[in-house]
């Protein structure tokens, strides 16, 4: 069974490209800061931050799309990332996401539908 999540958050890092052997991914970061009322008076929450990883076709619109600042809608499966360095054995929680927008109760947006890849860069998309 699959965790699932959705979120909306503001990116906190520009995406951040990766080509690899037949694969094209992405990842970035979002953080979420909720605004809670204190005393009589809205105030900032605590910060959450979450890493999303993004494939394929995903990653190339998320990368020719989205600037750091943006805000965003996020929908995935969570997953955990393990590692193991100098310092010892890490965790970290990601997720990989399977939706990626803008959260269009904050801004407005034009959509451009892609006619054509010439190419797996995403910097050679054909879009009206």
């Amino acid at each position: 069974m699959d965790a699932n999540v959705s979120f909306t958050g503001n990116l906190g890092t520009d995406v951040e490209m990766k080509i690899g052997e037949g694969c094209r991914g992405a990842r970035f970061r979002v953080a979420h800061t909720p605004r809670v009322m204190r005393q009589g008076e809205w105030v900032d929450g605590t910060t959450t931050w979450m890493s999303v990883h993004v494939y394929g076709r995903l990653a190339d619109n998320c990368h020719v799309s989205l600037r750091k600042g943006d805000p965003v809608m996020v929908t995935g499966r969570l997953r955990t990332r393990s590692w193991i360095d100098d310092e010892g054995s890490h965790e970290q929680l990601i997720v990989v996401a399977h939706n990626v927008g803008p959260d269009l109760s904050r801004l407005p947006a034009t959509c451009r539908r892609c006619l054509l890849y010439t190419s797996d860069a995403a910097d050679d998309l054909l879009c009206v």
